[in-house]
């Protein structure tokens, strides 16, 4: 793959990663201002929380550049990953801790065991890489093809799952490593014409699934039959949902990506993983201190954009 080629793709990857990180603020936003008692039935929240952080993972698969030959480069890639996120993992936790109120060892020891409360995706997203690279070296190791050894490091993902369930958000990595799996193949995938016309039909399938689409599984009781209800509130459908939003999206970047170069979305692209993180640790005392609840949509727009737009000034001064 020639570099030229490869900095037209990352140039609209960085594109689609500012387009999910403002899905990611507007559905806090819903979630922890405008509506945090009914965000699950909010339809815009249902519709980003269907797909969005999957698309991340996916993302985040298809710009990975670990080619692991060696347990030297396995340690100097888990290392690297470990300061790019468990470091500002706990950071950021522990920031948070003091806006919120203080530190004390039931917090910390949360931030352990209980990751999915605010900060999840960085904790998730150092173990589904750390998993990737696993596969790697025993597909080194073993001379195995490295789609052989995903599967048996994503079986031992399951069975960790299931033993330690509820734990270190083991039962949704497992599920979010397929997603990146699925990036890192995607990696050389081009748009042609065939995608060109089958983009709309995916395009009308996420937009019919998606109705269907409830945050938990007690939420899908939607038509008056049980069995389809049942269809809804399977892991297999909601998957299916998420895939059909991922490859979308993935698909209108790749089709849009010359009118998106040197875009707001670009710049915002490549500071996701410090707007993720700081969002979170402003967003209560933003809303605090100008507690503004007018119309829906221009409550959305006014701390969506208030909260980027800090975000960016910390990151850019520290």
């Amino acid at each position: 793959m020639s570099s030229t080629f490869y900095s037209k793709r990352l140039g609209y990857i960085d594109d689609l990663k500012g387009f999910a990180i403002i899905l990611v603020v507007i559905g806090h936003v819903i979630q922890f201002i405008i509506s945090p008692d009914t965000y699950s039935n909010d339809i815009v929240f249902r519709y980003i929380y269907a797909f969005h952080m999957q698309f991340f993972i996916m993302l985040s698969g298809l710009t990975t550049k670990e080619d692991i030959e060696g347990m030297t480069d396995f340690y100097a890639t888990i290392k690297k990953r470990a300061i790019q996120l468990l470091v500002p993992y706990f950071v950021w936790g522990l920031i948070a801790m003091i806006i919120g109120g203080g530190i004390n060892s039931r917090s910390i020891i949360r931030l352990f065991i209980y990751p999915g409360d605010k900060l999840w995706f960085l904790w998730d997203l150092f173990f589904i890489n750390a998993s990737f690279v696993s596969a790697q070296l025993l597909a080194h190791k073993f001379r195995i093809k490295l789609i052989y050894a995903l599967g048996i490091v994503f079986c031992m993902l399951v069975l960790f799952s299931k033993i330690a369930s509820g734990i270190a958000d083991t039962g949704r990595i497992y599920r979010l490593f397929l997603f990146y799996i699925l990036g890192y193949y995607c990696k050389r995938l081009k748009m042609n014409q065939l995608w060109k016309i089958a983009l709309p039909f995916v395009l009308i399938g996420f937009a019919v699934t998606i109705y269907f689409w409830r945050m938990t599984p007690s939420q899908s009781l939607i038509v008056n039959n049980d069995l389809l209800n049942s269809i809804f509130a399977t892991t297999p459908y909601r998957l299916v949902v998420s895939l059909l939003g991922c490859i979308t999206f993935l698909f209108l970047g790749q089709l849009f990506s010359k009118f998106l170069d040197r875009t707001v979305l670009n710049v915002l692209g490549k500071k996701t993983l410090g707007i993720y993180a700081i969002h979170l640790a402003i967003l209560i005392p933003l809303y605090s201190y100008f507690p503004i609840i007018l119309n829906y949509w221009v409550s959305l727009l006014f701390y969506t954009m208030s909260l980027i737009i800090i975000s960016l000034l910390f990151i850019y001064l520290i």
